[in-house]
């Protein structure tokens, strides 16, 4: 009694929660591009599953959504870093309406992720790298989840082995 119990436990898990297993998505995800035919940034959310890494892209330019998938055999980089802009709108928009104390923002930053894939066609040439911007959080899980999916180890070419940059 005590084993069908379990059984039933884990068909209902498997049937309850088969994108745990099987797939993990990201949302919010900006594409910048160096997909070839896909050149234009788009939102939308990243699908990263045991054969392929899907983005899918939502209502781009009134045109509907579109998306494309690059296998997870053919990777063969994936590397990331870090996307800097400073809040100059915010800086002029509180200056003008509230004082000139809204200069000190042009002094913060937003800081963003991103996640490069590089991977390569049938006959082993570069075939795209596209470019994901993500959150800052979430950019070495996605990089960890495609070093799992792929079995390779992805190194960053700027770092070396004890996570330093280079004195170059």
């Amino acid at each position: 009694m005590k084993r069908l119990g379990l059984k039933l436990v884990a068909v209902l898990m498997l049937i309850v929660f088969p994108t745990v297993i099987f797939a993990e998505e990201f949302n919010k995800v900006k594409y910048a591009g160096g997909m070839p035919g896909f050149e234009k940034e788009a939102d939308g959310t990243l699908v990263i599953d045991n054969d392929k890494v899907t983005f899918k892209a939502e209502g781009f330019g009134g045109k509907g959504n579109w998306s494309f998938s690059v296998p997870v055999k053919s990777i063969t980089f994936v590397s990331t870093g870090e996307k800097v802009q400073r809040r100059w709108k915010a800086a002029i928009v509180t200056t003008i309406l509230f004082s000139p104390l809204g200069l000190l923002l042009l002094a913060s930053k937003k800081k963003q992720g991103t996640v490069g894939i590089e991977f390569k066609n049938e006959s082993d040439k570069s075939a795209g790298f596209p470019v994901f911007i993500v959150k800052k959080d979430v950019e070495p899980g996605i990089k960890a989840l495609l070093e799992v999916k792929t079995g390779k180890t992805f190194k960053d070419d700027d770092k070396d082995d004890s996570g330093q940059k280079d004195s170059k």
